[in-house]
């Protein structure tokens, strides 16, 4: 796919066709997205921004985001804020499992409610 997505959740009928013809999906077989970044330092706000872009490229069928990090940027949880930003999980680390666990609990609760759509 032209655009690299670390997690990409897509309705099932789109990704079986992605898997036999692999080409660029459709934006509205796209519902959820993640970018991860892991680095040793901070964050740079670019590429938050740059992540916004691409969502916004996708359109209005994403109902699913965030962006992971072992790190942060001072100014990208606020930047993540307004409505239809992804949601920032940042400072994720297995040096600090108490931040790994409210991840998945509240990856697990959206998952859910995306399941029930």
């Amino acid at each position: 796919m032209t655009h690299e997505l670390d997690v990409c959740i897509m309705w099932a009928d789109a990704a079986a066709e992605c898997r036999r013809q692999p080409d660029d999906p459709t934006s509205a077989s796209i519902v959820g997205d993640w970018e991860c970044k892991f680095y040793a330092g901070n964050l740079e706000k670019g590429l938050g921004r740059a992540f916004v872009g691409l969502m916004d490229d996708m359109g209005a069928n994403v109902l699913l985001a965030g962006m992971c990090s072992n790190s942060e940027h001072p100014q990208l949880r606020s930047y993540f804020r307004p409505r239809r930003r992804p949601y920032p999980y940042f400072k994720l680390s297995p040096l600090q499992p108490s931040n790994e666990a409210i991840f998945v609990n509240q990856l697990k609760g959206e998952l859910k409610r995306l399941a029930a759509i």
